[in-house]
């Protein structure tokens, strides 16, 4: 009796470099090096930049983070530059990200876009009555859930809870998630929240389709012009979002080692980060010259 073949699973579709459909492979940029960007040449650009791990290193604590001063004078020299407009869009809270940044003029996003404030505007989306409550209530049960894990943070964000699992012992972190997930399923299998990953952090966020890119095409939207051109620099899942929406609308980059993602382009940290946005208005010259 002939053998029946087991039928094949079926895998995610690939491009020719091997990367799941909506990555390809970046193009790394060196900030020592001339990096001509000919599509920002004499056209207002807009910056969007994410803040831990891009323009400030990622440290174990995330309340110990700060942005270094030679950073934010960059920041301040763009954010007054003719031709630029700048926005900081974080995972942090809004009033967090507004602190650690200080520049006044510019335009902030807190929570992942889900607060939005710049020069005479806010805005954010409205949110489900459920999720709020289920933030109210989740508050002590993942307080109590976290004591068996030393190292593992709880960061309140008014609008969403963030668990910080960098400083936790690597063999406790198996562990952790499940705890995690278990404490959290109650709600999640309601519909109440939802569950997000990114780097060495679980949050629970509201169950929207609302995120990073959504929040910059909102403010794209409201203040630009067809021929402006943006610019979003970042490193996380998180902003992976804000990449695939600005596809073939703007100029998307990566930080950080990893080779695939949604962005055009890669600079490998921090420090590159930087060097980039000193050269930024020599490339794009001056907007209104």
């Amino acid at each position: 009796m002939p053998l029946k073949r087991r039928p094949s699973r079926k895998r995610p579709p690939r491009n020719r470099i091997g990367c799941k459909r909506g990555h390809r492979q970046t193009r790394l940029l060196q900030p020592e090096r001339q990096m001509p960007l000919p599509a920002i040449r004499g056209k207002n650009v807009h910056l969007f930049l994410d803040f831990d791990g891009t323009l400030a290193p990622i440290v174990r604590s995330p309340e110990n983070a700060r942005l270094p001063d030679s950073v934010k004078k960059v920041l301040n020299r763009l954010a007054r530059a003719p031709g630029f407009q700048v926005t900081v869009v974080s995972g942090r809270s809004l009033r967090d990200i507004q602190k650690r940044v200080g520049i006044r003029g510019m335009t902030y996003g807190g929570n992942h876009g889900l607060e939005i404030s710049g020069p005479g505007f806010r805005y954010a989306p409205p949110l489900p009555r459920a999720y709020h409550r289920a933030l109210a209530c989740l508050r002590p049960v993942l307080n109590r859930a976290l004591r068996p894990f030393p190292g593992a943070i709880l960061e309140d964000k008014d609008l969403t809870l963030s668990v910080h699992y960098r400083r936790l012992a690597p063999g406790l972190v198996p562990s952790f998630k499940r705890t995690l997930k278990s404490a959290v399923s109650l709600w999640r299998d309601r519909g109440a929240v939802a569950l997000r990953t990114g780097k060495k952090v679980l949050e629970i966020r509201p169950p929207i389709s609302w995120g990073k890119g959504d929040a910059v095409l909102w403010l794209l939207n409201r203040n630009s012009l067809p021929e402006d051109i943006p610019v979003y620099i970042g490193d996380d899942r998180t902003d992976e979002d804000a990449f695939a929406a600005l596809r073939g609308k703007g100029i998307t980059i990566r930080v950080g080692r990893s080779p695939r993602s949604a962005a055009r382009y890669r600079l490998n940290g921090p420090g590159a980060v930087e060097q980039f946005l000193k050269n930024l208005p020599a490339m794009q010259g001056a907007a209104h010259e």
